[in-house]
């Protein structure tokens, strides 16, 4: 099984805001292509012991109710089927989005989204052979459509949605990986950055940090158009976190902005 796909239904919802509640959308992506998740994770993982003596640490910022979380577990699960506990924390600061994330059930589409060769149509995915490790069933009144319960994944391991926000001093455990995947870009360019200080704090020696590729994104504050620039953001970022310790692994090659990085042990 490989999950460099990306499936869903929907256009994207944005994460929570801190001036408004966003609707909870009824259905969602799950392992998305703009995040390069499995290269994120193998980051994570290299240099690790991977055996069942060990554990891993896993924070999700802004993770609206799940679907993120799900996806860097099956990651992490399917690339080191060995490994220990896995304790991953969920913050979201709308409780609604919590509220759904704990349920652990949402809607997804069969549908192939990864840009086919020219000419080519898209091809359905047979889902309950895609995901093995969730329970997977079609929805009765859209053929398009299936219902996702990751609970049978999770069980394995510790997961937890919290209602909060880093930026007011949350307490959250020291992380090995920290994902904050389309969401920086929905904040004014001053409180992206305060909460990426606080992301920083918690990410423990030799961690990985990342904000999602999302090469589309250009602007801070979707819609604003006097909204910073959202790469050049990412690069006075990379400066900032580098004096800290944290340097640039991986870049988004169309935008020449990083968006993934390491502690040095």
């Amino acid at each position: 099984m490989s999950f460099a796909h990306e499936i869903g239904v929907a256009p994207d919802a944005p994460r929570s805001a801190p001036a408004e509640r966003p609707a909870i959308p009824t259905a969602t992506y799950l392992f998305r292509a703009d995040t390069r998740m499995g290269d994120v994770v193998d980051l994570a993982l290299s240099d690790r012991a991977l055996g069942p003596d060990n554990s891993l640490e896993v924070l999700s910022v802004g993770s609206s109710f799940g679907a993120e979380a799900d996806s860097v577990l099956a990651h992490i699960t399917e690339a080191a089927p060995n490994i220990g506990s896995i304790s991953l924390t969920g913050v979201d600061i709308n409780p609604a989005m919590v509220e759904a994330a704990q349920r652990g059930t949402y809607l997804t589409t069969h549908e192939h989204r990864v840009r086919p060769a020219p000419g080519a149509r898209r091809e359905a995915l047979d889902l309950q052979a895609y995901m093995p490790k969730f329970d997977v069933r079609p929805n009765a009144d859209d053929p398009t459509l299936h219902h996702i319960d990751t609970n049978p994944l999770r069980r394995q391991h510790e997961v937890t949605f919290w209602h909060g926000d880093l930026r007011d001093g949350m307490q959250v455990p020291e992380a090995d990986l920290i994902l904050a995947n389309n969401l920086l870009f929905h904040l004014t360019s001053t409180g992206a950055e305060k909460l990426v200080d606080s992301m920083a704090d918690r990410l423990a020696p030799g961690g990985v940090m990342s904000f999602g590729a999302n090469p589309k994104q250009l602007h801070m504050e979707s819609g604003n158009p006097d909204a910073a620039d959202y790469p050049a953001w990412r690069r006075a970022m990379a400066e900032k976190l580098a004096a800290r310790g944290i340097r640039t692994v991986l870049y988004d090659a169309k935008r020449k902005a990083p968006f993934v990085f390491r502690r040095e042990a």
